[in-house]
């Protein structure tokens, strides 16, 4: 009896581990096995319970697998992989997060291995478990780690900015047989290749089985190319970190595929661990993704897409308003950029600097109008405006991933060199230059409203401009922008609000003068005109008409005058 009692007791203290904190961590009985003598790769979900260990096996590996990849993946909790049992995690020695991996590298003779996740939450978590075998001739990633605390580092890093995200992984090594020393890392980098890759989760779609389903397209690198999309997102040095712009709401996952050219001519591949990001603080609150700026950016949202809307339709007519819209408009992107920029505050306090900025923009520019009344200086801020949306509209699309878009000399010539050109061309009918400017900016406004309620990227057109030049280093950021089915629908309610405003403006601005006629400009005119006599001795002088406040047709001849 007394040895029976002896055995249960070191059994209870092999399988009990307590932490400092003094959490009691319990090895699950029912282990996760997986056989992976039938398929390279083994999925499975399943439920931890709270503060508990569970080993992941894997058994009936084959002679020709030189190392077994595990992952553990969650939605909203982290979860430690560690090589032991031993709690808390080393960190040499495991991986904290809701994307993590570890790899073991098999001995000789090796046919199983195991590891253990870790759930120091108080909750049940249900996790993706994954592992997946690798030959002899397969790169290792992270096989040549200098950084990460892990010897060989599987795993992606990502750092979460206010508007970016930084993807940073270890080197890989060669593929070498189980028997064979591990190889050097000295040399032969210049034969990997790595290519990162991201794949955007349904538009606003929280649920975890989508989550799921979503990480299992980027586990391999074929699946990974057919799902993803490949990106162009490294900054110069070192060549192991990528910078991507986050959107605030919209699940992302991001992926490397590492590539050995061998001096055969040989191509071989594989997969680092994925990692995911919702792009806001969702371990702090999970409902601050199903947020898009609150209350605040939906009313401002609502005014700007009710004044698009009169610009769009009658802004040529109310001129004065349309001075006011644009002047508010280039303002208040100057003012933010540059108090941000400046100042280094956040976002909330550049954007009162924007309204304040904007506010005095649109009043100086109605009173340059009101005093001056020169049409042609007039048309040159919704000129600007409207070649810098168009700029922004082609950064948005693949043209925004070109090379020589990468750097921030090329990238804000490009920019200014398309702002000027619709100005350029279109000054002589300044006119037209005014209706599809308020037809084309006033209509992009007017859709805002539904772009944060549906949630949608278009307002990213402009906001992606913002980021780059704010962001340090963002010029390199990758350009792949999330445009699914609901952005669709949207452009396409934005270019049939653009077409109906320029045929609506250009229908009733027929027979009009070009422009009206500035309120000061004729209060000069007509106070002049008080004190002149009533009665003439000579012939009277030919009526204001022509570029500014007359009724009749430019194209007509004037009116004779001195034949009684």
């Amino acid at each position: 009896e007394m040895k029976a009692l002896v055995v249960f007791i070191c059994f209870v203290a092999q399988v009990v581990t307590v932490d400092p904190a003094g959490v009691v961590l319990k090895t699950v009985a029912a282990e996760v096995t997986a056989d992976v003598s039938t398929s390279p790769s083994f999925r499975a979900k399943t439920a931890l319970p709270g503060h508990t260990i569970t080993p992941f096996h894997a058994i009936n590996v084959p002679s020709t697998t030189r190392y077994l990849l595990f992952q553990a993946h969650t939605q909203t909790l982290p979860v430690s992989l560690s090589y032991s049992t031993q709690s808390p995690a080393p960190s040499s020695a495991s991986d904290t997060g809701t994307n993590v991996g570890l790899a073991v590298l098999l001995d000789a003779w090796a046919v199983d291995a195991v590891v253990y996740v870790h759930n120091l939450n108080q909750n049940n978590v249900t996790a993706l478990l994954v592992v997946s075998a690798h030959g002899t001739s397969e790169p290792l990633p992270g096989g040549c780690n200098l950084e990460f605390p892990v010897e060989v580092s599987p795993f992606l890093r990502l750092s979460l900015g206010s508007a970016d995200a930084t993807l940073e992984f270890q080197h890989a090594s060669a593929g070498a047989p189980r028997e064979a020393p591990p190889p050097q890392c000295d040399g032969g980098l210049s034969s990997f290749r790595y290519d990162p890759y991201l794949y955007y989760l349904d538009q606003w779609d929280f649920s975890e089985t989508h989550y799921f389903d979503a990480l299992s397209r980027m586990l391999d690198p074929a699946s990974i190319r057919s799902s993803a999309h490949a990106v162009r997102a490294y900054r110069d040095n070192p060549k192991t970190r990528a910078l991507f712009l986050t959107y605030p709401g919209e699940g992302t996952i991001y992926n490397v595929i590492v590539r050995q050219t061998t001096r055969e001519g040989q191509v071989f591949e594989a997969a680092y661990v994925p990692v995911a990001t919702y792009g806001c603080l969702w371990f702090s609150r999970v409902e601050a993704c199903n947020q898009r700026g609150g209350p605040w950016a939906l009313f401002m949202s609502l005014l700007l897409s009710l004044a698009g809307l009169i610009i769009c339709f009658r802004g040529h007519r109310f001129f004065p308003f349309q001075m006011f819209f644009f002047g508010f408009i280039a303002l208040s992107l100057i003012s933010f950029m540059l108090f941000t920029k400046v100042t280094r505050m956040s976002a909330n306090e550049g954007v009162l600097a924007a309204l304040l900025g904007g506010v005095l923009g649109g009043i100086f520019w109605m009173l340059l109008w009101y005093f001056l009344a020169i049409p042609v200086l007039s048309i040159v801020v919704p000129g600007l405006l409207l070649g810098f949306l168009v700029a922004a509209i082609f950064l948005f699309t693949p043209i925004g991933e070109a090379a020589f878009l990468q750097n921030s000399i090329s990238y804000w010539i490009f920019l200014g060199c398309f702002t000027l050109v619709p100005l350029l061309l279109l000054l002589p009918q300044t006119k037209m230059l005014s209706i599809l400017s308020c037809s084309l900016v006033g209509s992009y406004c007017a859709i805002l409203a539904a772009d944060v309620y549906l949630g949608t990227s278009l307002s990213y057109i402009i906001l992606n401009v913002i980021r780059r030049s704010l962001v340090p280093g963002g010029y390199s950021a990758s350009n792949q922008v999330p445009f699914q089915m609901n952005d669709v629908l949207l452009s396409l309610i934005w270019a049939g609000l653009c077409i109906a405003g320029v045929v609506l403006q250009t229908w009733s601005e027929r027979g009009r003068a070009p422009f009206p006629q500035s309120p000061y400009q004729k209060w000069l005119r007509e106070r002049s005109d008080a004190g002149r006599p009533l009665l003439r001795s000579g012939p009277a002088p030919p009526p204001y008409y022509g570029a500014v406040g007359d009724t009749a047709s430019p194209r007509e001849p004037p009116p004779r005058y001195g034949a009684l």
